[in-house]
């Protein structure tokens, strides 16, 4: 039986009209997962719309975000958790300046990993390394590392503002990558692979 989760990501401020366009797709879900870059004011609206429908709601912090953020959601970076599969999250991104609170250099990503616990799906704000990227939009060579060891099912990330879907093949092992860029839907079967996604309209 697949598990239906929710995940938003990156509204930074503007989450009550990104709802109001999709609410009629959004079904019941059994989880939340918020990814990061949010406003506080975001995170209380989603928390009153979504309480008495959704028990079980995790978030992770983004590279913008203050301690304040997740208010009472529980964090669920380095977390070991159950849904039918299992799954963890990891907070930030690669650090780009001196101001952002959650976030890594490459060698803090790869030590950073060393502790996450193997689970088939990896949730995260930031994405994979990518080389030919800028420093902000890089992603974390920790989480490629992760991949490449653990061989999670699919790992799941926003940050980049741009939705995509992309497979990373290590050692005869297949990681599907997801990035979501505002609000999506994910059909999970127990072993961590995606039955089926979809990714809302955004603003």
């Amino acid at each position: 039986m697949c598990s239906r989760v929710l995940v938003i990501t990156d509204t930074h401020g503007i989450f009550l009209p990104i709802y109001e366009k999709n609410k009629d797709k959004i079904g019941r879900v059994s989880m939340l997962i918020l990814l990061g870059d949010h406003s506080v004011a975001d995170v209380a609206r989603i928390k009153q719309i979504f309480d008495s429908t959704v028990i079980m709601k995790y978030g992770l912090y983004g590279n913008h975000d203050v301690p304040e953020t997740l208010a009472d959601i529980p964090c669920l970076d380095h977390k070991s958790c159950r849904l039918g599969f299992t799954f963890t999250g990891l907070n930030g991104s690669h650090r780009y300046k001196p101001t952002q609170i959650y976030g890594y250099n490459q060698a803090e990503g790869l030590q950073a990993v060393k502790s996450l616990p193997k689970v088939s799906v990896l949730f995260s704000h930031d994405s994979p390394f990518r080389d030919n990227q800028d420093d902000a939009h890089c992603g974390l060579q920790g989480i490629t590392k992760y991949i490449k060891k653990v061989h999670p099912k699919t790992v799941i990330h926003g940050h980049l503002h741009k939705p995509d879907h992309y497979q990373i093949k290590n050692f005869g092992r297949t990681t599907d990558v997801y990035c979501v860029y505002q609000m999506a839907v994910f059909e999970i079967e127990k072993d961590g692979t995606v039955k089926s996604f979809e990714q809302f309209d955004t603003l």
